[in-house]
């Protein structure tokens, strides 16, 4: 599916994990030319039952909220069980985006770099226009990209098959991206590792939140973040 400009003030909602680069693609979508018709009217993430937390990522619900409202959007939250199939979360999305469809909404944008085939042929099947401005980016130049406009982000979540626990926690910046292994994608597009971004381009303040314990769960090291008081 090609990347389509949208008529003048359409509504489109984007997948959110509050990561790095969905947070690229919100500032691509609000500033670029070729994406002026686009109006990104809300926010689309999973959270986990039980955990109340972003689901692959392990952020809390109310580090979200505080996220969103740095960035004056709108969120809408869908709920999976922690045993989730693929078949349940595709399920999840799609229901979540035909309420989007009959609020008017005409497509859905994404941060993905290497596009799913399963979206693509969802939106497709729902009516639904797609945006995808990242696709195909070279991952290391679109990370010196973020870095350089000034986004800030922490790594989240770590697979200790591609990387040690040492990653988990640490800012995005060039250090960590040259502190890479050699196989790694720059971006983590193939699970290596999640973010979170809480400054930047598009953040009315950074999201006051500090580090707190690392821990090992599910087969991931994990960083939870707390909110500032």
């Amino acid at each position: 599916m090609t990347d389509a400009p949208l008529p003048p003030t359409d509504d489109v909602v984007l997948y959110w994990s509050g990561g790095k680069d969905c947070a690229m693609a919100l500032h691509d979508l609000r500033t670029v030319e070729r994406y002026r018709n686009f109006r990104v009217s809300s926010l689309l993430t999973t959270l986990t039952h039980g955990y109340d937390r972003i689901s692959g990522h392990g952020v809390r619900n109310s580090v979200l909220d505080r996220q969103v409202a740095c960035l004056g959007i709108d969120v809408h939250k869908t709920y999976i069980s922690p045993d989730s199939t693929m078949a349940e979360y595709h399920s999840v999305i799609q229901d979540a985006l035909l309420h989007h469809k009959g609020r008017g909404f005409r497509g859905a944008a994404t941060g993905d770099i290497f596009i799913e085939k399963m979206r693509m042929t969802t939106l497709h099947d729902l009516g639904l226009l797609s945006c995808c401005p990242l696709l195909r980016k070279d991952p290391t130049e679109h990370m010196k990209r973020i870095i350089g406009l000034g986004f800030k982000a922490y790594t989240v979540c770590v697979d200790p098959a591609a990387l040690d626990r040492s990653f988990v926690g640490c800012p995005v910046a060039l250090d960590f991206l040259n502190r890479l292994p050699s196989g790694v994608d720059a971006c983590g597009e193939n699970g290596e590792y999640h973010t979170f971004a809480y400054d930047g381009p598009g953040f009315s303040e950074p999201v006051r939140c500090r580090r707190g314990e690392i821990l090992f769960r599910g087969g991931f090291w994990f960083c939870d973040l707390l909110l500032d008081d």
